[in-house]
């Protein structure tokens, strides 16, 4: 096939469904990893560990990683993108805020982490889903741009957590980067929420006999 102009690369972000998808995989990526980047300054003020204890409990990350990927493309198969993007951001803001409350020894950091782990990995299959089924047509681009997003959020990560850190301290950071995946929540659920009033909107214009159906900025984020 012949390669795509640069210029139509970025011809999906017309659609704002599909920038707050982007939106959303950044700001999620950006709270996820910047609790990552800085895991060992973490869990050394909250359960006093270092070293071999903290590379054990990223295989427990990794671990529910691994599940998470398995069972998000599970749960998109059976109830599409909305509920298992919705629950799986909904499992990270909850990990990250109680972590610093929980991970207070190796077996409360490994539930944690292994909770965590599987938050961030089963993001990416509703995620992909619903660019997918934004605009079928167009797929492959929306997954590259998608791609771009994760790689900016994690370029971010590191100077969010670090400021973070800096600032208020490794107690600090799991917190507020549970409010960073509140913003992704919200944004994702605003989305929807539009798609739903909208469609009430089209549904009540045409049952009034002798109205034509007004054009509606919500219709854009219909399917």
């Amino acid at each position: 096939p012949a390669p795509v102009p640069f210029r139509d690369r970025f011809t999906p972000v017309q659609d704002p469904r599909v920038v707050v998808v982007l939106f959303a995989t950044t700001v999620c990526c950006v709270a996820s990893f910047s609790v990552y980047t800085f895991i060992s300054p973490v869990l050394a003020a909250t359960a006093g560990l270092h070293g071999t204890a903290v590379s054990l409990l990223l295989f427990c990350y990794g671990a529910g990683g691994a599940a998470g990927n398995v069972l998000g493309g599970r749960a998109v198969d059976r109830w599409g993108s909305r509920p298992p993007l919705m629950a799986v951001i909904t499992l990270a803001v909850v990990v990250l805020a109680v972590l610093p409350l929980v991970a207070r020894n190796v077996t409360g950091a490994a539930i944690v982490l292994f909770l965590w782990g599987m938050s961030t990995w089963a993001f990416n299959p509703p995620v992909q889903h619903r660019l997918i089924e934004l605009a079928p047509h167009t797929s492959g681009l929306l997954l590259s741009l998608n791609a771009s997003a994760i790689y900016l959020g994690v370029g971010l990560a590191g100077v969010v957590g670090g400021f973070v850190l800096t600032a208020g301290g490794p107690g600090v950071l799991p917190e507020f980067s549970s409010l960073l995946d509140v913003l992704g929540l919200l944004a994702v659920g605003f989305a929807w929420q539009r798609r739903q009033v909208g469609s009430r909107g089209a549904t009540t214009s045409q049952s009034e006999p002798g109205k034509m159906s007004p054009s509606c900025p919500s219709a854009n984020l219909t399917r």
